[in-house]
């Protein structure tokens, strides 16, 4: 009986400390922190256009949506570009800058459960933001400037880089250059070049990197102050 007795007293210890143990809290996963920017730069006839989109995942505790941890995040763009075109008697000059200080842009860390690979995605549609684009054109006929007209177009947000790290590591770094199709940019002729260049690094808890080199907002071309017309000018020549 007094045998009987310890060994149930024994059982009831090993599933009390069986209980504090599974009771115990799982620690998390220390946080995920970092950044992504992508130069993306169009070339045509007489025409430039450079945008810096930068997205920042700012750590802290995500939010979880099934197998996607939700972190807070930024998405900003500066960048300027100009168009030059002349056609017969008569030319065309826009100069514009870009400037989007930072909307929130949430960015997922999610880890595939097959082989634990890593990866980094944005975590929302696409974002825009309307008259981020500013500046001004003007024509040219006969030698003879016409007013300035405002440009003012919406900037769109650039596609979000693949990005995938080895689960073994804390850190997650990489770049890629690749041409691009389409239409980019405001005023973009046809015939345009366009590459993306996007460099990335974020990394787990104290592996965190340092933050991106800042960048300045452009300033807001205006146009130039009016001179003589051809009229003018030809009487001035003829004194």
């Amino acid at each position: 009986m007094v045998i009987r007795n310890h060994v149930v007293s024994s059982l009831v210890l090993v599933l009390a400390v069986a209980g504090r143990l599974s009771a115990q809290p799982v620690p998390a996963a220390p946080a995920w922190s970092g950044w992504a920017r992508c130069e993306v730069d169009v070339r045509g006839p007489g025409y430039t256009d450079r945008q810096t989109h930068t997205w920042t995942m700012t750590g802290g505790t995500p939010a979880v949506e099934g197998a996607f941890r939700i972190y807070p995040g930024t998405w900003s763009v500066v960048g300027s570009g100009s168009l030059q075109r002349t056609q017969g008697t008569q030319s065309l000059t826009a100069q514009w800058a870009t400037n989007v200080p930072g909307l929130s842009a949430p960015l997922a860390v999610f880890v595939r459960a097959s082989d634990g690979r890593v990866f980094i995605s944005a975590r929302h549609a696409q974002l825009r933001s309307a008259g981020a684009i500013a500046g001004y054109q003007q024509q040219v006929v006969d030698g003879t400037p016409q007013t300035p007209a405002r440009v003012s177009a919406e900037a769109f947000e650039w596609t979000f880089p693949t990005i995938e790290a080895d689960p073994k590591q804390q850190t997650a770094s990489g770049a890629k250059t690749a041409p691009v199709t389409g239409s980019v940019g405001v005023m973009q002729p046809a015939g345009s070049q366009v590459t993306a260049a996007c460099t990335w690094r974020f990394g787990q808890g104290s592996a965190a990197p340092a933050p991106p080199a800042p960048l300045a907002a452009q300033a807001i071309p205006t146009p130039p102050p009016p001179g003589p017309g051809k009229a003018v000018t030809q009487a001035l020549e003829k004194k």
